[in-house]
């Protein structure tokens, strides 16, 4: 069970995420034991393509497995 602070504290650092692919997918776990079940991605710095190739191919994986969603 999540308590009231912490879920605060995860939907505030959610806001904007950066960091490791790992860092990606574990905040996105914590928020989809919050209930969210959609992901918005906003590439943002000079090199968007790569960082959307990076979430596509890392991260949405890792993260489906995570949660068991096949």
């Amino acid at each position: 069970m999540i308590l009231k602070d912490e879920k605060q504290k995860i939907i505030k650092r959610a806001n904007v995420l950066t960091g490791t692919i790992e860092e990606w997918v574990k905040i996105m776990q914590e928020l989809h034991k919050l209930g969210v079940d959609t992901f918005t991605f906003w590439a943002a710095g000079p090199d968007k393509l790569e960082q959307s190739r990076l979430f596509a191919k890392e991260v949405v994986p890792r993260f489906k497995e995570a949660v068991g969603y096949k």
